[in-house]
């Protein structure tokens, strides 16, 4: 078959392809949350029909659209190289690889080279999938799957853009710049993983034994999940709210308010919420007695803790620190009037 006539065929097919598209974009998509594996995005493309013409008539070895196997086209953006290997088991577990046509273009690549070091699958969706009617239509249509870091795209988009196809095109000095930024870009691939990996590191340390730790993000998180005073307080409140949901909360805005306060390691949170625990419990809904008659939907996971620097200011604090603490953290007039009636309420009751 000549070239002209494989362009025409594709043309008249080209809506098959780009229904094979959209439906492995979603497939893959619903195979990596079903995993629960993170990654940045999936992005996909049909290959126009002037971008194959360009391609036979370049190589002039093609005799069928079958042996074209990049028609079709998947990628997979993560953030870390090390899902990458994760998503690839995903890969070769659910469609048949063509392992003639497949490059590992890490390992492929010399180290006194650089490009872009990305995973490349050639593959088939398997004989299960095919028997459903929604998907018996790809059977034997071979696409692409690849599988990069989110550094790795962005050193091929930028090179893409520049407009290098191979490095016998690059002048020598170019050639020199590329190949130092490659080696910063694998050195900062590498850096992201080790730093992603001491913060896992560092939340099953703190697993073990939390309450020493100073106040950050993760250390946080750690005691929002595992102290019984804080999830106590946090079911009473949800309840009393109504609410359904938990969100996460903002851990910026607490540990800047818990550091105003003078509270600096978990252990003193423990302690004040085990201090201020049955008080928070009686007079929270002063705080909260518009949205407990509202019936909102979702609370903040931060409210108990929230609720614990409201009650250490009013009840530790002297005028001057009230006045720094509400300016500085609470913009609404109505909500630090509510404030100023829980230290009535509360004066009232040490009284």
């Amino acid at each position: 078959m000549d070239n002209e006539e494989l362009v025409k065929i594709y043309n008249n097919n080209i809506s098959l392809y780009e229904q094979l598209t959209q439906t492995m974009e979603k497939y893959i998509l619903e195979l990596l949350n079903k995993e629960a594996i993170s990654f940045h995005t999936i992005v996909s493309r049909t290959k126009s029909v002037d971008s194959l013409a360009k391609k036979i008539e370049l190589k002039n070895k093609y005799q069928t659209l079958e042996e074209i196997t990049d028609l079709v086209g998947v990628r997979i953006i993560t953030y870390y190289s090390d899902t990458v290997d994760l998503i690839s088991k995903l890969i070769e577990r659910e469609f048949i690889i063509d392992r003639e046509n497949s490059i590992d273009k890490r390992k492929s690549l010399a180290p006194d080279r650089f490009g872009y070091k990305s995973l490349h699958y050639v593959v088939e969706i398997n004989p299960e999938l095919a028997a459903e009617p929604k998907y018996a239509k790809y059977e034997k249509i071979k696409f692409e799957i690849q599988i990069c870091s989110i550094l790795q795209y962005t050193w091929a988009e930028i090179e893409h853009d520049l407009g290098y196809k191979s490095q016998e095109e690059i002048p020598y000095e170019i050639k020199r710049s590329f190949s130092r930024l490659a080696g910063l870009l694998e050195l900062a691939d590498e850096e992201f993983l080790r730093i992603k990996n001491a913060i896992f590191a560092y939340q099953d340390s703190l697993t073990l034994s939390y309450l020493g730790a100073a106040i950050d993000k993760e250390s946080l998180h750690v005691f929002k999940s595992k102290n019984l005073e804080f999830n106590q307080l946090l079911d009473l409140l949800k309840e009393e709210f109504g609410a359904e949901k938990v969100s996460q909360g903002n851990f910026e805005n607490m540990i800047r308010m818990l550091k105003f306060l003078n509270i600096n390691t978990l252990g003193e949170v423990d302690a004040k919420l085990k201090q201020y625990q049955e008080l928070i419990a009686k007079y929270a809904n002063i705080l909260y007695k518009d949205a407990t008659r509202s019936k909102i939907e979702v609370i903040s996971g931060d409210t108990p803790l929230l609720c614990l620097c409201y009650f250490i200011l009013v009840i530790e604090k002297d005028q001057h620190d009230f006045e720094r603490f509400t300016n500085r953290f609470i913009s609404s007039a109505s909500f630090k009037d509510k404030i100023l009636e829980l230290k009535r309420v509360l004066t009232v009751e040490s009284t």
